[in-house]
């Protein structure tokens, strides 16, 4: 059997690159979607063609578990002193479903990384996921300006903006499409703007800045 899907999801995308209560929520998305919570933790849902006969959803299936599996016994992770017997163990990486649809002849596989490190590690992607006294440290975000407000439109730079240390930051220079569990505050002229949650970003570096 043929392993087409994840290796391209896995290896080869290159668009890999305060509000803490509710988490972001993927279960809509239609596009390949990475989204980002307040914590720090990451999700991401990735969506491909899967339209050959010889495409086997229990093979991908079995084949993501097994690159999670092997991430995780390489990057194990401390579990609660009081961690209960029957309590389900933490782990770097988690796989909440691998599916397919066949109407659509695709298959989505949705994964979820304890931070955004772990998602940079497990995907070979170079993100940032920042607070505000990190990103002024940081010479790539430090000077940025062509920071847009989105409640007025009008640009701003960084370094204006780096008292609003309640705000949380996202760098990438990839083409992505990121969602986030607060409000989209502030982002670079580069990125599209989907609605109050999503943004559409380019190949160019780019910031996003939400609470």
């Amino acid at each position: 059997m043929k392993h087409c899907i994840l290796p391209a999801v896995l290896l080869c995308m290159t668009l890999l690159a305060g509000c803490t209560g509710r988490k972001v929520d993927l279960s809509n998305v239609t596009e390949s979607t990475i989204g980002v919570n307040g914590d720090g933790s990451v999700e991401e849902v990735v969506i491909e063609s899967f339209d050959k006969e010889y495409y086997s959803l229990s093979d991908l299936t079995a084949y993501v578990n097994k690159q999670v599996d092997a991430f995780n016994q390489a990057n194990p992770q401390e579990q609660p002193k009081d961690k209960k017997s029957d309590d389900e163990e933490i782990t770097a990486v988690s796989v909440h479903y691998v599916e397919t649809d066949p109407d659509a002849k695709t298959a989505a596989m949705a994964l979820g990384y304890l931070n955004m490190d772990i998602y940079d590690a497990f995907n070979e992607t170079d993100f940032e996921f920042l607070s505000m006294e990190e990103a002024a440290s940081d010479e790539r975000i430090a000077d940025i300006d062509g920071l847009v407000e989105v409640k007025s439109g009008e640009e701003t730079t960084f370094k204006d903006l780096s008292e609003h240390k309640h705000l949380h930051l996202i760098y990438t220079d990839s083409s992505v499409r990121i969602q986030t569990n607060g409000k989209i505050m502030y982002y670079s002229k580069n990125v599209s703007l989907v609605d109050d949650h999503t943004v559409q970003t380019s190949d160019d570096p780019s910031v996003i800045l939400f609470k």
